[in-house]
C-alpha cells in the first residue's frame, strides 16, 4: 500500500511545516507485525558435525534448533483476513503469529507464496480489521514522495503495489504463481540498437531470439523486433518486460506494441504454460527432498535455449516445494557456477552452508536460496 502527496498538498504542523503524520495515523491500523518460529540446523558447534558424537548421543544427522524472527505485513482484505507480506519473512516458518496495532494476536495460515517476487499471503481469522486499498504504482514518477511503513520490530523491504496485487490474486486463486511463457530472449535497447532498428526512444526491449513453436513465433514475432508496450503500458527495458510477462497468467491474451523497420503495430499473443519436461521420472536430489531432475539432452529444443537440468517433478508440500521449486523449472547455476549435468549439480549442492540456485521459469529468471 502506498500514499502519494506533494508538499503543497501535505498537511502542516503547528510550525507551518509539511507533515505526513495524518497519513501515517490513517494507515498504521492496517500494518501488522509478523513473528515466526523456524527450525535451522545446529551447525555452528563442530561436535554436531562429528558422526561419532551424533551416534553416541543418538542425535539426528542434522540436529535442529528453533529460531524466532519478525517482519511486517499489511491487511489488504478485512472481510477475508488476508495479510500481504514478504516470502523471506515466512520462509521455513513452523508458526506465524500476526500482531495487530491494538495488540490482538492471531495464528496465521499460509495461503501461498512466490519466492521470485518475495511476496506471500497469510490469512487470519479475525473481526474488526482495517484494510488498505492498493494504489497504482504505475502512476508514480521519479521524485514523487512515498512512505514505506512497517512494523517489523527491526528489518524493511518494499514491493510495487501493482506487482504485489497481481501476485496476491494468483496466490489466492491457485495457491502459487503460475508463470506463463511467451518464448523470447530479450535485451535492453541501446543507442546503437535503436539506430539499427529505426526507433527514436531508448525505452523498450529488443527480441534477441524466438523459440521454435512458441507463442511468440506463432504470433509472427521475429528477432530484431522492438517491444515498446505491453497491455497499453510502456516498457522501459528488458527486465521490466520479463517481470510483467512472468506475472501474466497462462492462457491470457496480451497486446504488444512492436516496432519493426520503423513501423509500429499491435500484436496479440496468448501466453502459454512453461514447456513440459521430457518423459521420465528423473533423478532424486538428496539435498532437496521431494524434487526430481534430469539433464537436458543435446537434441532437445530446450538445449538450444539453455544448458542445465530440468525439474521433472516436485512433491507438493515437500522441502523442495516449500523452497519454491516447481516442475519444468530449468536449473542452470548454483552459487553462480554453471551446472549442466547431474554430477555437477550434486557436487555443487554438497558444498558447506547454503546455496543459491539460479533457474529459468518460463521467460523469467529466478534465484532460490536454500539453507
Amino acid at each position: 500500500a502506498w500514499a502519494q502527496v506533494t508538499l503543497a498538498q501535505a498537511p502542516v504542523d503547528g510550525r507551518g511545516l509539511p507533515t505526513l503524520a495524518p497519513i501515517v495515523a490513517e494507515v498504521t491500523p492496517a500494518v501488522v507485525n509478523i513473528s515466526v518460529i523456524t527450525r535451522s540446523p545446529m551447525e555452528d558447534n563442530p561436535l554436531f558435525r562429528d558422526p561419532f558424537f551424533r551416534r553416541f548421543f543418538n542425535l539426528p544427522d542434522r540436529p535442529q534448533r528453533r529460531e524466532q524472527a519478525a517482519g511486517s505485513g499489511v491487511i489488504v482484505d478485512a472481510a477475508r483476513g488476508y495479510v500481504l507480506t514478504n516470502h523471506h519473512v515466512i520462509k521455513d516458518a513452523e508458526q506465524a503469529i500476526v500482531t495487530l496495532r491494538d495488540r490482538r494476536q492471531f495464528q496465521a495460515k499460509l495461503v501461498g507464496a512466490d519466492p521470485g517476487t518475495d511476496v506471500a499471503v497469510l490469512q487470519i481469522d479475525a473481526r474488526s480489521l482495517t484494510a488498505l486499498r492498493f494504489g497504482d504504482s504505475d502512476q508514480l514518477r521519479v521524485g514523487d514522495y512515498v512512505i514505506a511503513i512497517g512494523n517489523p520490530f527491526g528489518i524493511g523491504f518494499a514491493v510495487p503495489a501493482n506487482m504485489a496485487r497481481t501476485v496476491m490474486n494468483q496466490i489466492v486463486r491457485h495457491g502459487e504463481v503460475r508463470r506463463g511463457r511467451l518464448g523470447i530472449e530479450m535485451v535492453d535497447l541501446t543507442p546503437e540498437l535503436a539506430k539499427k532498428f529505426g526507433v527514436t526512444s531508448l525505452d523498450g526491449a529488443v527480441i534477441a531470439g524466438v523459440q521454435p513453436g512458441s507463442p511468440a513465433e506463432r504470433a509472427g514475432l521475429r528477432e530484431g523486433d522492438v517491444i515498446t508496450a505491453l497491455g497499453g503500458r510502456p516498457i522501459r527495458n528488458a527486465a521490466e518486460l520479463r517481470a510483467r510477462l512472468g506475472l501474466t497468467s497462462v492462457g491470457e491474451e496480451v497486446e504488444l506494441r512492436v516496432t519493426r523497420g520503423g513501423t509500429t503495430r499491435a500484436v496479440r499473443v496468448q501466453i502459454a504454460a512453461p514447456q513440459e519436461p521430457a518423459a521420465g521420472e528423473g533423478h532424486a536430489v538428496a539435498q532437496l527432498p521431494g524434487m526430481h531432475v534430469m539433464e537436458i539432452e543435446r537434441g532437445s529444443p530446450l538445449y538450444q535455449r539453455v544448458q542445465g537440468l530440468i525439474v521433472t517433478a516436485v512433491e507438493r508440500n515437500s522441502s523442495a516445494w516449500q523452497a519454491g521449486f516447481r516442475p519444468a523449472d530449468i536449473i542452470y547455476a548454483v552459487n553462480r557456477r554453471r551446472v549442466r549435468t547431474l554430477a555437477q549439480l550434486q557436487a555443487a549442492l554438497r558444498a558447506e552452508g547454503g546455496f543459491a540456485i539460479s533457474l529459468l521459469r518460463g521467460d523469467t529468471t529466478l534465484t532460490i536460496t536454500v539453507r
